[in-house]
């Protein structure tokens, strides 16, 4: 979509260049465009869009139905609607916008509700001085790298505060983070390029005899790894974790390193380096390198790894090897092996098996405390599915799935979204066109306040076929 003429009144209207009117399902839904129409690229608040959108709400409840436009919004406008956790924008160069004279009450109008929103909502002016800048972040890296922040008083770091700042900026602001430190420790290209012309004093031999510093440095980058991680940055992430563990190897800080590396080698499997990540975490276990925990994390791991790679022994091996680990009835790690242990049954053709793992994980974890927190396992359903050959719950769960990661704005992990796109695929071409796309068609019916009790269903209806 390269132009858009939008026209504000009695209600919002959109045709494309080649005169196709754009179709909004709901008020709510029309008035979110026509306030970023409105504001002409500016940012704008997404919580605050919710709660005037929806000021009767709960804010969770608010929270949910502003997702739901967001999402039906994106599938009108495509990569010109932009967003991150904190905001939302329209970027579109092409955009023509025109407000007309209405004919009812001002204060009713769409023109008039869509000015209110726009103003409201503008994130500069919501933020106001709470707001991260990227002149505040510069002054922060600044601070970092020549021992000066608030923070490094007296030449002590505040790790927990380091890592608490890093983590507590806005997603695509933490991006301005990494530029600016990885301008300095990594000559970079970005908006900080300053810092890479002072590189060379704020890194001399005063922050080299500094080890409190150099770790402090550290955690930042693995708290900005983190945040590229989650927001599907994968090669920055990376690139940050690398820095993360150099920095702490400077630092001669052993145990740190030891779990920045572990976190390093998982990455490398996310993005499908199979070999080099399955690999280091095999090395980092028969050293001993790991603490207990890392040990057991570093055997889930394998599993997965040796799984998709279709050593289908060696994962098998490695889940024998984690539960006898004094770990093995750990709360959090013992569901996390059994969705794991999910995959490499499916890879082994046991679907049956696959599924009732998914169960037995799920009964651990308890039900969610939102609809939405354990969509992951809907993925994970969806491959039991295609393992089954069922087609029909396989695109209906795949849909799902689908819906609830655009709701949640999570991104997928390289290998992850690979290896289901290319077993769902496989299967939807071996099957009837009609009947696949009903099941689409049901699934975009369904509330998904419902749906994590639907597929849990459709699991347990696998043990027991």
């Amino acid at each position: 979509m390269t132009r858009l003429t939008v026209e504000i009144g009695d209600s919002v209207q959109a045709r494309t260049e080649d005169g196709r009117s754009l179709r909004f399902r709901t008020r709510h839904e029309s008035l979110m465009f026509g306030a970023l129409a409105l504001s002409q690229g500016r940012d704008l608040s997404r919580a605050e869009l919710a709660r005037l959108l929806w000021p009767e709400a709960e804010a969770e409840s608010a929270s949910i139905s502003f997702r739901q436009r967001l999402c039906d919004l994106r599938r009108l406008l495509g990569d010109a609607l932009e967003s991150d956790r904190r905001t939302i924008r329209l970027h579109l160069p092409g955009l023509v916008t025109m407000e007309r004279r209405t004919s009812g009450l001002d204060s009713d109008s769409a023109l008039s509700v869509c000015r209110s929103l726009a103003l409201a909502a503008d994130f500069d002016r919501f933020c106001g001085d709470r707001g991260w800048t990227s002149a505040r972040l510069a002054r922060l890296a600044e601070g970092i790298l020549q021992g000066e922040s608030a923070t490094l008083h007296a030449g002590q770091a505040s790790l927990p505060d380091l890592v608490s700042i890093a983590q507590g900026v806005e997603n695509r602001l933490e991006d301005r983070l990494h530029a600016a430190l990885g301008a300095a420790t990594l000559q970079l290209d970005g908006p900080d390029r300053r810092f890479a012309r002072s590189a060379p004093s704020l890194l001399g031999e005063e922050v080299r005899r500094r080890p409190d510093l150099i770790r402090a440095l550290a955690a930042l980058f693995e708290a900005a790894a983190i945040a590229c991680h989650r927001d599907g940055r994968w090669a920055r992430a990376v690139m940050c974790q690398e820095e993360a563990v150099r920095l702490y190897r400077e630092a001669g800080d052993s145990e740190a390193l030891s779990a920045a590396e572990f976190k390093q080698a998982r990455m490398a499997i996310d993005i499908g380096r199979f070999r080099s990540g399955y690999e280091a975490i095999g090395r980092m276990r028969q050293n001993g390198e790991l603490s207990t925990r890392l040990m057991a994390l570093a055997d889930l791991n394998l599993v997965f790894a040796h799984s998709l790679a279709g050593r289908l022994r060696s994962a098998h091996e490695s889940a024998m090897s984690f539960r006898r680990c004094p770990l093995a009835r750990d709360s959090v790690l013992h569901p996390w092996a059994r969705l794991n242990e999910s995959v490499l049954f499916c890879r082994a053709g046991r679907p049956r098996e696959a599924a009732s793992a998914i169960l037995e994980a799920q009964q651990e974890i308890g039900p969610p405390a939102h609809p939405l927190d354990h969509h992951w396992h809907w993925h994970q359903a969806t491959d039991v599915f295609v393992c089954l050959g069922d087609s029909a719950r396989t695109a209906f769960t795949d849909t799902l799935a689908q819906r609830a990661a655009e709701y949640r704005q999570e991104s997928m992990t390289p290998i992850n979204r690979n290896r289901f796109e290319s077993s769902v695929t496989d299967l939807a071409a071996r099957s009837r066109t009609q009947e696949w796309l009903a099941a689409v068609e049901e699934a975009e019916a369904v509330d998904l306040a419902s749906a994590h009790e639907i597929v849990m269903d459709g699991v347990l209806a696998a043990v027991v076929r």
